[in-house]
Parts: C-alpha cells; structure tokens; sequence
C-alpha cells in the first residue's frame, strides 16, 4: 500500500510540473525600453522583442529576437530551466567587444509574463513586459 501511495504521489508531481512548464510554450512579444547612452543626445529607446518558448519538463529552451541591431537574429535559449511559475535563461550575442552573455528571468502574473534582462558587468536590470502571440 505504501508503495502504491509513493508512486501515485510522484506520478501526480511530475504531471502537475509538466502541465506548469507547459503554460510559457508558444511565441510572446513586448517591448523593451532601453535606457539612453552615454552621449548627451542620445534618448531612451524602445526595442520591440519577441521570444518563442519549447518546455522539455523542467527545462525551457527557444529564441530570442529584438531589433536593438541592423542585423538583430534570433539567439538561441541557453541554460533554460522553469520553476513554478519563473524562467531563467541565457543568450550569447557576438559584438565588436566579443561575446556578451544576457541572462533573463520572467514571472508568469495573469497571463502576462513579467521580464528582466541583464547584461554582464550591469548593476541593475531592464525590465519589460511580454503578452503571449500564440
């Protein structure tokens, strides 16, 4: 009987955990403020943004794109993982620095998915806000 309970008990966890990772699947798209640069003329900006996620159970995985550059390509999701109702991953992009490693975070709050992204060597993040596509 115990045993019975045991794996009743973690068949009920692993579907509740796959169902959960399962509401961040499909395409969100938001816009992102930046803040101004360094030069006095420079002013905020607003980059539109679109991510596109796959959960694999615990693990997230899929794209980036923002049209922060000329040539702004999707960047693949490293490091993926869900808890709960968060996200957290990765992106590497090439620059004329070299490579500049993004982490990201979100938090599902109705329907919504609240974001903040920071690069490396940043103090604090941007914050944004997504709506689910599709």
């Amino acid at each position: 009987m115990t045993r019975t309970r045991t794996i009743a008990t973690a068949v009920f966890f692993l579907l509740a955990a796959t169902a959960a990772a399962g509401q961040f699947d499909g395409q969100w798209a938001g816009d992102m403020k930046m803040p101004a640069g360094k030069k006095a003329e420079q002013e905020a900006r607003v980059i539109p943004v679109s991510m596109t996620f796959t959960a694999d159970g615990a693990v997230l995985k899929g794209t980036v794109k923002d049209t922060a550059g000329k040539k702004a390509q999707p960047l693949e999701i490293q490091n993926g993982k869900i808890e709960g109702d968060k996200i957290y991953f990765q992106t590497t992009q090439k620059t004329k620095r070299g490579d500049q490693t993004i982490r990201w975070e979100g938090t599902l709050q109705g329907g919504e998915l609240k974001m903040s992204r920071q690069g490396r060597g940043r103090r604090s993040g941007t914050e944004f806000t997504l709506k689910r596509v599709s």
